[in-house]
């Protein structure tokens, strides 16, 4: 094949390509080298165009002692031949080179060569990365380690081993796990409720990272945990300790499973109102006594509990428990089928998720008001004359029918006295009755 075949190669290759002569000195020591041939790529490669012809320290912005150490490299080549491959930051294009270097004769070389600027960037950020690693790895306050899956005979992960742990580390778990399987580092691992091996082996072989909160039995201590592969089969496992944390929590879900099963337990109905009387916190006995799903009544006024006929006196007296004026209400309420249960509600101002909320407390008096009733009936149909009277003065409350029609008197005229007003009973026996009373 003829030169112009090979020059149509060269001028069609996407690599770089430079013919070139070395310059040495009068002491026969390569100190320059000239432009003598270059393709396309070299123009797209380096940016410049006017460079047959002219000599490297004619172009370049300064003569540095690395490209004085690049020409004696180039010089090197011309003058024995021998190929060398050199990688280098040109100062002059800005960017960095790959060159492969080689001599069809004496005195000159051909440099072939590709622009990896790109790939070395890459290089450096990565290395960057890989030293800030190492600084956080070893000098870090978080505890990490390294490791490798080891698997069983079916490819299932069985445990891991330690390549590598930092001071923190070691003293978070109080010993030097390095060259240890984890079945030797935490002994019973493997049977721990949380799959930790397999969580790991997880990691490793797929590249998915994890975090989570977790208790080791082992050490019967929290961590929480960040689990990330670091090439297959092998991952790095960071643990900060939060057992502390962890405790207070636990704590403090016990102490609200203790008041929501206290809540829901009581017989009264309980009630949270916000600061506008709407229902944000119910018990399970308004639930159950009233025959409302819980989603009818959260959000809603309380007033929906109320009778409709007594709504105008419910919503003063709510209003006035709201402004701190009130702390009882007399007025029954309603179940979903229109049943009015007798209460007495008492309410108290307190704190709800942050916020101001008014509690209310309704007591079932159904029973109260039952047996009232019946003492009622008995006391006004007995056909003995029967009163009440304060314990310390004597004076009637209430009597029966019975008691007007034997002594002939009107309400009027005994209500507020006392059997001595009213000549029933003379002063001597009361006071004498007082006095054994006490005697007692």
């Amino acid at each position: 094949m003829d030169n112009n075949f090979y020059k149509q190669l060269i001028e069609a290759s996407e690599t770089g390509y430079a013919y070139q002569k070395i310059i040495c000195d009068k002491n026969g020591v390569p100190n320059d080298f000239e432009f003598i041939e270059v393709n396309s790529a070299f123009y797209e490669l380096t940016g410049r165009r006017d460079i047959i012809g002219r000599k490297m320290t004619e172009i370049a912005p300064a003569i540095t002692e690395k490209l004085m150490e690049r020409i004696r490299s180039y010089g090197e080549v011309a003058m024995s031949g021998v190929k060398q491959e050199i990688e280098y930051y040109s100062e002059t294009f800005k960017r960095f080179y790959r060159v492969s270097v080689s001599s069809p004769e004496k005195y000159y070389f051909i440099c072939q060569f590709n622009d990896i600027t790109k790939e070395k960037t890459q290089q450096d950020v990565l290395l960057e990365a890989a030293y800030k690693f190492k600084a956080l790895f070893e000098k870090g306050p978080i505890a990490a380690a390294y490791h490798s899956i080891v698997y069983d005979e079916v490819g299932k992960p069985k445990d891991y081993y330690f390549i590598d742990a930092n001071k923190p580390y070691m003293e978070l778990i109080g010993i030097n796990p390095i060259g240890k399987m984890a079945t030797e580092v935490f002994p019973g691992i493997e049977k721990d409720p949380f799959d930790w091996i397999g969580t790991f082996g997880k990691v490793a072989k797929t590249g998915e990272a994890v975090h989570f909160e977790q208790h080791l039995q082992s050490t019967n201590r929290y961590y929480d945990c960040t689990g990330f592969q670091y090439k297959p089969d092998y991952f790095i496992a960071t643990f900060l300790e939060i057992t502390e944390r962890k405790q207070a929590e636990n704590l403090q879900m016990q102490t609200k499973q203790n008041y929501e099963t206290f809540f829901n337990k009581i017989e009264d109905f309980l009630f949270v109102l916000d600061e506008k009387g709407v229902m944000i916190h119910i018990n399970d006995t308004v639930i159950s006594q009233l025959g409302y799903a819980t989603e009818e009544l959260l959000g809603e006024s309380v007033l929906m509990v109320h009778p409709q006929e007594r709504l105008e006196e419910a919503e003063r007296i709510i209003g006035e428990m709201l402004a701190g004026t009130a702390e009882f209400c007399p007025i029954p309420i309603i179940t979903k089928s229109g049943k009015q249960i007798p209460v007495e509600t008492r309410v108290s101002h307190g704190i709800w998720n942050d916020k101001p909320a008014l509690f209310g407390v309704s007591k079932n008096i159904s029973s109260l008001k039952l047996s009232e009733e019946k003492f009622s009936s008995l006391f006004h149909l007995n056909p003995s004359a029967c009163g009440l009277s304060g314990l310390d003065d004597g004076k009637y409350l209430e009597v029966n029918e019975a008691f007007y029609s034997l002594f002939g008197f009107d309400k009027d005229e005994v209500i507020g006295k006392s059997a001595t007003d009213l000549g029933i009973l003379s002063k001597h026996y009361t006071t004498r009755h007082k006095n054994l009373d006490i005697q007692k």
